[in-house]
């Protein structure tokens, strides 16, 4: 009986879970076991999350058998059905080699197949939402712009969100001549901007004390209560140190400063170890740390600073702007796997691209 049978694997992840025998006449062993509650997932049986879905050998099985009922029907009427039941001289191997027939089809007249003709509407409608699930629907730009329509938008919402970039971004200018126009509050004092922005324009030009004076004149707590910004300020000077040339100034600042903050913390230990790595090569630029010396990472040191000042003034470290951009790009590629519309390719411009069919 054993030799007859199919064997299927379900597979988790790279794990496989367990392994079940389909016998002839629809006959599972594993069934049969579930059925007696010792073969589960969970510590109780649960039908819903023990249930064993078909694989893709199945799945195509189930779909050739769809034709199965009428031929069994023709059999039947043809006074071919009382044979059925008789075993084949060849031990079994004619029933299952037959073309008519699909492996698990073996209509015998009997109670097992009145309990397989329930399953036929359930294994078309499964094959049917199949079938819907691997094709896209396809939405024309008429459909696509009046949807677009349809939604409301208030102008003072717009509004808002380009005040809530502008001041974030730290443009003071343009935040006050946005503000006369449209008549949009920001929600901070504007003049907090200049200061705040002092200091990023200081990390920016390498000058990291000036940087750190600013801060603590805004606010001291700043610097106090967060000791990466701290030493992300400190391993900058360290780097415009390495920059100007100063080697021993440099050397000396790192063993004073920086190490022992290393030895408290494992990954400014790494960094500050990447730092001072620039010493170790005559052609600092093209060494695999010479990204430091790059205008990006002032850069990212004066966002950095410019995010930790915006968080003590209880505001947003980031535009709102950016955020929904983001969100628009990862809606579109969730979409595309559902529909063929026309998707913005060009952020910049914003221009809806026909779909393609």
């Amino acid at each position: 009986m054993i030799s007859y049978c199919q064997i299927y694997r379900k597979e988790k992840g790279f794990t496989k879970l367990y392994q079940y025998f389909r016998f002839e006449e629809n006959f599972d062993l594993v069934t049969v076991i579930k059925s007696a509650g010792f073969y589960r997932f969970a510590k109780h049986t649960d039908y819903s999350s023990d249930f064993v879905p078909p694989n893709s050998l199945m799945k195509s099985k189930i779909f050739c058998s769809l034709q199965a009922p009428s031929r069994a029907s023709d059999s039947r009427q043809g006074g071919s059905h009382g044979d059925d039941d008789e075993e084949p001289t060849d031990g079994g191997s004619a029933r299952r080699s037959s073309p008519a027939r699909c492996w698990w089809w073996q209509p015998t007249g009997g109670q097992n197949s009145k309990l397989m003709s329930l399953f036929w509407p359930l294994i078309r409608q499964l094959a049917e939402i199949e079938a819907m699930a691997t094709s896209k629907k396809l939405i024309t730009r008429e459909e696509w712009e009046k949807k677009l329509n349809d939604v409301k938008i208030q102008k003072e919402d717009m509004n808002k969100l380009v005040m809530n970039f502008l001041v974030t971004e730290g443009y003071v200018d343009a935040a006050e001549k946005f503000r006369m126009e449209s008549g949009t509050e920001p929600d901070i004092d504007l003049a907090t901007i200049t200061d705040r922005m002092a200091v990023k324009k200081a990390v920016q030009l390498g000058n990291v004390e000036d940087a750190i004076e600013k801060v603590n004149d805004l606010n001291p707590e700043i610097l106090d209560t967060n000791p990466q910004l701290f030493f992300h300020l400190q391993q900058q000077r360290l780097i415009e140190l390495i920059r100007n040339g100063k080697v021993e100034e440099a050397l000396e600042f790192a063993q004073e400063e920086l190490a022992p903050r290393g030895e408290e913390n494992q990954s400014f230990l790494e960094e500050l170890e990447r730092t001072v790595a620039l010493l170790a090569f005559e052609d600092v630029k093209n060494s695999p740390v010479g990204d430091l010396l790059d205008i990006s990472q002032r850069l990212k040191t004066a966002s950095e600073v410019n995010a930790a000042i915006l968080t003590s003034q209880s505001h947003e470290k980031d535009p709102k702007l950016p955020g929904l951009l983001r969100m628009l790009l990862w809606a579109q590629n969730q979409l595309d796997e559902k529909a063929a519309y026309p998707r913005i390719t060009d952020l910049f411009t914003a221009t809806l691209e026909d779909p393609v069919v």
